[in-house]
């Protein structure tokens, strides 16, 4: 099959070598003045002393108290768009999103490991055999910061269908750069055959401590047969996130294969 969007394929390509590079970049050597993004988006700068592999030392410059000098911020990093990733919610926090004027959900960290979510399509609830629920959980940790793994199971209820998610995937991170794959396969508990893979590829870059980007692609194939009268559909997107105080806001483009023009995408979590 001819691949039909060269222009937007060598576009994503450009935007992955772009996020990806950090997580390749070469060892910083001693005596350099480095700049320590930490996660709260509070800003360290100082002198490397001393530099092994296990450990760092660093001689802060005197405005650098090694406390917060910025206010703490919505981190952002266990999801993408919808994709989610090795980095979990702490133990305690609750997060409310809302996806364009469809998903309003609430996740909440159980542990530092493991996070809970519900939710519905409220708009759909007032319509005629409009009931409908999501629900689900992932289970990840990142070690060292650096690489992880997670799983978990998203299900979804809408009147008389019911529909099972399982996904698992891993997720490589560096500086301000963290790159995650998943696989997921949704079944429809309502028919035999109504099975989906998707597998997506997901990165996002901290610019700033108040703003990211974030990009997420996705290829969707049945195990039989076809989607409609296509083997596979494919969709990407690139948004720019902003990390407020309590407030996580995305805005962006989402490309469908056979869309002619990009689709608005918004969402905002608030953190409560």
């Amino acid at each position: 099959m001819t691949f039909s969007y060269l222009g937007d394929f060598r576009s994503l390509c450009l935007i992955w070598i772009l996020l990806c590079r950090p997580l390749f970049a070469g060892e910083v050597p001693p005596d350099s003045s480095v700049t320590v993004n930490l996660a709260d988006g509070s800003q360290l700068s100082g002198k490397i002393l001393r530099l092994d592999s296990a450990h760092v030392e660093i001689a802060l410059n005197r405005d650098s108290t090694g406390k917060a000098q910025a206010p703490a911020r919505v981190d952002g990093r266990s999801r993408y768009l919808y994709a989610p990733s090795s980095f979990n919610l702490k133990s305690g926090d609750m997060l409310f999103s809302q996806k364009e004027l469809a998903f309003s959900t609430f996740a909440y960290g159980v542990t530092d490991q493991i996070s809970l979510q519900l939710g519905s399509i409220i708009p759909l609830q007032f319509a005629d055999e409009g009931q409908n629920a999501l629900g689900g959980f992932k289970i990840g940790d990142m070690w060292m910061g650096t690489i992880g793994g997670h799983f978990g199971v998203q299900a979804f209820y809408f009147y008389e269908a019911s529909i099972l998610v399982p996904f698992a995937g891993a997720t490589v991170a560096r500086g301000p750069a963290q790159v995650s794959f998943n696989y997921a396969q949704g079944m429809n508990l309502n028919e035999r055959n109504g099975r989906l893979q998707v597998l997506d590829l997901a990165g996002a870059y901290r610019l700033t401590p108040s703003l990211s980007l974030v990009s997420e692609n996705l290829l969707f194939l049945p195990t039989k047969g076809k989607i409609g009268d296509k083997q596979y559909i494919w969709a990407g997107s690139l948004v720019a996130r902003y990390h407020g105080q309590i407030l996580l806001l995305d805005a962006g483009l989402i490309k469908m294969e056979d869309a002619p023009v990009p689709i608005p995408w918004v969402d905002f979590s608030f953190q409560i």
